[in-house]
């Protein structure tokens, strides 16, 4: 098995060749600039397991090195760690934004990496072998890659530990989880679940877009949002107005499926450790689900929004033009709040 070291300092590239050569038999391949690490990734004929990323390169840097491997079919899975000097969280959210897997600072132990690439290369293959055997369970954490701002699991937790050492004030974090889950996931097939948690997600992309929330699914129609830097408390409207999104985003195969969500309260994130960043992440998990027993579709025109079965093609682009102009007017009576998730004009 292959991994790729790319650093523009030779001495760096010489101690990670050392110390992952040992690693489970692992052939290092080394490259000393971005555009000669993506050469040698496309022109293999065998594909690597991993690679290791340095920011700091001249031309073309580590993130954006990141984001051309992302687009190359054969390594959307393959963890990318990115080990650099630089710690700064704008740097991090970036780096993880453009596909990394995981985040290293200079210096390193070489024990802890050695241990953090083993880790990341065999939850991949897990990864791989779960989908490809085609079974769905509701506790999946889905990949849903057409979500901006999206990341996987391991990729959030892996955000969420390395920001949390670099935080200087007060982070947020809420859960949104969807209503019903366990039924849509029984009653749907496993592309019209991804279908729908699909809508979901890019519907709360698209409100938090200005904020820039970095966003995950964690299985059982949960998803998380974390806005970093800042103490944020969602506006009492947000529900309704990400109902209402979710409802004018649902693609007309699941014109017939109930799909809403209800959203937790909001909890603080704090720098002060790990184990506290983990219990912030638990706390809105549990609102949320607890919002989530007790949710009900609200309004008769919520409930009729969402039930109506009988629509014709051209009624429901009407409705949908209806619904986009009450979204806008909502976010406008309620601005700015705290956070300020209005929407850009389209």
């Amino acid at each position: 098995m292959k991994i790729l070291a790319v650093d523009d300092d030779p001495s760096i590239l010489e101690v990670l060749e050392a110390a992952l050569s040992t690693l489970e038999n692992y052939d290092v391949f080394t490259a000393m600039s971005a555009a000669e690490g993506l050469e040698i990734l496309m022109d293999h004929p065998e594909m690597f397991q991993a690679a290791l990323i340095d920011i700091q390169m001249p031309e073309m840097n580590g993130i954006e090195l990141c984001r051309e491997i992302r687009k190359l079919p054969d390594y959307t899975d393959t963890p990318l760690i990115v080990v650099t000097a630089m710690s700064q969280r704008s740097y991090i959210s970036d780096a993880f934004r453009a596909g990394a897997t995981d985040y290293v600072t200079k210096p390193f132990d070489l024990i802890d990496l050695r241990s953090r690439v083993a880790s990341a290369v065999r939850q991949a293959s897990r990864n791989v072998s779960k989908r490809a055997s085609g079974t769905r369970d509701l506790s999946e954490a889905l990949q849903l890659r057409n979500v901006t701002r999206f990341l996987g699991q391991d990729e959030y937790e892996n955000y969420v530990m390395q920001i949390s050492q670099s935080l200087t004030s007060k982070s947020s974090v809420v859960a949104i989880k969807v209503n019903n889950v366990k039924h849509l996931h029984d009653a749907l097939e496993p592309e019209e679940f991804q279908a729908a948690m699909e809508t979901v997600g890019k519907s709360i992309s698209e409100l938090t877009r200005q904020d820039g929330h970095m966003i995950s699914y964690r299985g059982n129609g949960i998803f998380l949002c974390i806005r970093i830097g800042r103490y944020d408390v969602l506006p009492d409207s947000f529900e309704l107005v990400l109902n209402r999104e979710i409802y004018a985003n649902k693609p007309d195969a699941l014109a017939k499926v109930a799909l809403n969500a209800s959203v937790g309260d909001t909890a603080v994130l704090r720098s002060n450790s790990k184990v506290e960043a983990l219990d912030a992440l638990g706390a809105a998990i549990a609102s949320a689900e607890e919002r989530a027993e007790s949710a009900s579709l609200g309004p008769d025109m919520s409930r009729r929004i969402l039930s109506n079965q009988s629509r014709s093609t051209e009624e429901k682009r009407v409705e949908r033009r209806v619904y986009s102009r009450l979204l806008k007017d909502v976010m406008r009576e309620d601005g700015p709040l705290e956070p300020n998730f209005g929407r850009q004009s389209r």
